[in-house]
């Protein structure tokens, strides 16, 4: 069984050093909670984690990897299915952001989105939406 965490880097101006920084051990420190490995989209070269390989493009990203691709979205999908009732697949490849914008669905992904309760302009950042999924799929066993 082979997981994968595929975060994508968005900057937005006024962001700070240390904000970046936090945004990037938040990300890090989901996937070693979840023992699986991240690789993150840095179109810009702005960031650095040590030991996490950083890649131009998402396509770059998912090269050489053989697990089924798993979009994440911080709302249900039209596509997608909502998490509750999603079967997470032996081999994932899960790929989450950028917060700030959005990217192409590889072709042949699984979509999956969470919605909260609270009101539509309060959106989860990103690295909660990669813990919420990778809970899911360890209480669900999968």
């Amino acid at each position: 069984m082979a997981v994968t965490l595929v975060a994508h880097w968005s900057h937005k101006t006024g962001i700070c050093a240390v904000g970046e920084r936090m945004s990037w051990q938040l990300y890090d420190y989901t996937a070693r909670a979840y023992d699986v490995e991240l690789r993150v989209v840095d179109e810009l070269h702005e960031c650095s984690i040590e030991g996490v390989p950083l890649y131009d493009s998402l396509s770059d990203a998912l090269s050489g990897l053989s697990g089924q691709v798993v979009c994440l979205h911080k709302e249900e999908s039209p596509e997608g299915t909502p998490l509750e009732t999603f079967e997470h697949p032996l081999d994932a490849v899960y790929v989450i952001g950028p917060d700030y914008s959005g990217y192409d669905v590889p072709e042949g992904a699984l979509e999956v989105g969470i919605t909260t309760p609270g009101p539509e302009y309060l959106e989860l950042w990103s690295h909660v939406v990669a813990g919420i999924v990778l809970y899911d799929r360890t209480k669900k066993g999968q």
